[in-house]
């Protein structure tokens, strides 16, 4: 069983890494073009906003189907395929971020890159931290959900708030 479980994470980790993979090369298409900007990050993080809140909605319509064929399509493709949207969503992201901040700032671009990449690993570190040995546990799947939605949807303010920043 043991086994079977580190199978199923390489699947959902390639996955997510083939969303990265397809998300940087589509905004780097769209900077080449010139056409990435602050706008454009904003919808990004609308995405961001919105994808939580619609995992439980999926995993509750998964639960109420019923039969052998909507249990196997759920777990060995649906739910396989899942951290393929964030990972497009983030490899779009990133790339716009580092364009936008260098453009925004003083720094050349190795410690522009350096200083967003550095900030991102923190996150990411701090995010998969607390979400694994607290929020998960204690407050389950949808309201983790919901609570990061919350937390993106205050990014989301924040960006609006200070656009002139970034234009």
């Amino acid at each position: 069983i043991y086994g079977y479980v580190y199978y199923k994470l390489g699947i959902i980790l390639t996955s997510y890494m083939m969303g990265l993979i397809f998300g940087g090369w589509w905004i780097t298409r769209i900077i080449e073009k010139n056409r990435g900007d602050y706008n454009l990050f904003v919808k990004t993080q609308w995405t961001i906003f919105i994808y939580p809140l619609i995992l439980p909605l999926l995993f509750w319509a998964f639960i109420s189907l019923k039969g052998k064929f909507s249990f196997w399509l759920g777990s060995n493709v649906i739910f396989l395929l899942l951290p393929v949207i964030p990972g497009i969503i983030g490899g779009f992201q990133f790339p716009l971020a580092n364009k936008l901040y260098l453009k925004s700032s003083s720094l050349e671009v190795g410690r522009s890159a350096g200083l967003t990449y550095g900030l991102d690993l923190f996150g990411s570190c701090l995010g998969a931290v607390l979400t694994t040995i607290f929020l998960l546990p204690i407050i389950g799947i949808p309201m983790t959900c919901v609570l990061v939605a919350g937390l993106n949807l205050v990014g989301l303010i924040l960006l609006l708030r200070i656009k002139a920043f970034f234009t």
